[in-house]
């Protein structure tokens, strides 16, 4: 009966210590490299990584993620860390299933909780992802460019539906609410509470 039990025990340390290891040498590595390779396919961005590692509990945490568009050399993103967690019978399947969080610095102040599933063999995936409070003063360039220059004050939420069938373009849904926005006129100004769903 003991060894019955020493052997399920070993087992089962086996099956947590084994995929532990692998993941520990693998993310830093090959994983990152694929991560980069997978996010620059489309040949509009140059993403970097400046840290990739597996925790055992946390899953996988990136630190210090640039994303700049390739042509124009503008940097679009900066993220101070971002945290993971992979399904690992999901990955072996070859349909990872990710939930994960991470601090965006640039182009503004945020932090992005999301999940979604990958189809490695038909690459295409479905994600879900919302903002907590986005400021609207700590929006930086080149995003606020595209923001109307009366818009002074004010918080947001974004909320997004991403799905990408294989072969096709991403098919976005988008939910913003904001609060508190104020836009400032010559002449007047307006404070109010918006939302817009496209």
């Amino acid at each position: 009966r003991w060894s019955a039990m020493a052997g399920r025990g070993r087992l089962l340390l086996a099956g947590v210590v084994g995929p532990w290891l692998f993941l520990s040498s693998w993310v830093p590595t090959t994983g990152k490299d694929l991560l980069i390779r997978e996010l620059e396919r489309s040949g509009v961005w140059d993403v970097s990584i400046g840290t990739a590692r597996y925790d055992l509990l946390r899953g996988v945490i990136l630190g210090d993620v640039r994303v700049a568009e390739r042509a124009s050399g503008a940097s679009w993103a900066t993220l101070s860390n971002a945290r993971m967690r992979v399904g690992l019978l999901s990955l072996l399947l070859k349909h990872p299933a990710v939930q994960g969080r991470a601090v965006v610095e640039q182009p503004l102040h945020t932090v992005v909780s999301f999940s979604g599933r990958y189809d490695l063999r038909k690459t295409s995936f479905v994600a879900d992802a919302v903002t907590s409070e986005i400021p609207l003063a700590s929006i930086t360039e080149p995003l606020k460019q595209h923001l109307p220059p009366p818009l002074k004050e004010g918080t947001a939420r974004l909320r997004l539906e991403i799905r990408k069938p294989s072969g096709a373009p991403p098919v976005i849904r988008a939910e913003l609410d904001g609060t508190d926005l104020v836009w400032a006129a010559p002449a007047w100004r307006l404070a109010a509470d918006a939302a817009v769903d496209s």
